[in-house]
């Protein structure tokens, strides 16, 4: 946690204004870590980020709603790839990204990955209807996003398929 919040700090200085690529998959730094890097990026310091990895962090439904604030903040709009799989969240932060997605200010995304979750039944339906507000996406994975105790309906699996125009859907 102590390094991803260290590191949201820099960013916001602006020492890193021209960033194109933050990678930083498999660091574990949880949602308080989440929580900080949301922040430097709705204070818009990072505003050229295009890919933004934060898969295998531990990054609960908290982190997720706040990364969903600084979607909605705008301050975000120049992402074409977001890769959050392999984390802690559920339906709450899915839905929180969802409605960010449906703010439009993520028309540039290309590759959303939210694979190895567990969104369950509101999750994957909130994210089946922010697709049409991603008129870029050309990659969706969702792979085993499935709750063990809320799983995805048969129904909603095909709203997602139905709604998804891109080329790769896992």
């Amino acid at each position: 946690d102590r390094g991803a919040v260290a590191l949201a700090d820099a960013f916001k200085s602006g020492s890193v204004a021209t960033l194109t690529v933050l990678d930083l998959a498999e660091n574990n730094f949880g949602d308080r870590g989440a929580i900080a890097l949301a922040d430097a990026f709705k204070s818009g310091s990072i505003a050229t980020l295009k890919i933004l990895g934060l898969s295998q962090n531990n990054i609960g439904d908290r982190g997720l709603e706040a990364l969903a604030g600084a979607i909605k903040s705008g301050s975000m709009a120049t992402l074409t790839t977001l890769y959050l799989g392999e984390n802690d969240f559920g339906d709450r932060g899915a839905v929180a990204l969802a409605e960010a997605f449906k703010s439009g200010s993520m028309a540039t995304l290309e590759d959303f990955r939210v694979h190895h979750n567990q969104i369950g039944e509101a999750g994957m339906s909130a994210i089946a209807d922010a697709i049409p507000s991603l008129p870029s996406l050309r990659v969706l994975s969702l792979l085993g996003v499935t709750n063990p105790t809320n799983k995805c309906s048969p129904a909603t699996a095909a709203k997602v398929r139905q709604v998804f125009k891109g080329e790769t859907l896992w």
